[in-house]
């Protein structure tokens, strides 16, 4: 009986053993379901990092082609303003070729003025030589008539 008893005992004690076991396996697959857990959970988060590292890039590539877009606009403002400048130059230009012209023509206004005065003064000297020529006629007429008139004396 003593022997059975402890054999019982034995029996008890392997069980517990077995039980104790068993609950050391459940707690490890416990663990190792945490572990999974853990792993899918730091997979997650890894994923999440892509996507955050894409959206980033997506936001750097946005913004290089907003600057593409803005030094494109500034370098058309540029060749506007360039435009503009060369538009200035040339109408500096035309104001002082006008400005030559006006001149050229004002000195010509003043020659054709200078020239009328001229024929004025020639018709005048024309005038006054046909007015000579008149006065020594009549001069010449009258010197005959008396060079004729003391000649028959």
């Amino acid at each position: 009986a003593e022997q059975q008893s402890l054999q019982i005992a034995a029996l008890y004690s392997k069980h517990n053993a077995l039980d104790f076991n068993d609950i050391a396996l459940d707690n490890n697959d416990n663990a190792l379901d945490y572990n999974d857990s853990a792993l899918d959970n730091n997979d997650n988060a890894l994923d999440y990092n892509d996507n955050a590292l894409n959206n980033n890039d997506n936001a750097l590539d946005y913004n290089d082609n907003a600057l593409d877009e803005f030094y494109g606009k500034r370098n058309a403002l540029d060749f506007n303003d360039n435009a503009l400048d060369n538009n200035d130059n040339a109408l500096d230009y035309n104001d002082n070729a006008l400005d030559e012209f006006y001149d050229k023509r004002n000195a010509l206004d003043f020659n054709d003025s200078a020239l009328d005065n001229n024929d004025n003064a020639l018709d005048y000297n024309d005038s006054a030589l046909d007015n000579n020529d008149n006065v020594l006629d009549e001069f010449y007429s009258k010197r005959n008539a008396l060079d004729e008139f003391c000649t028959e004396r």
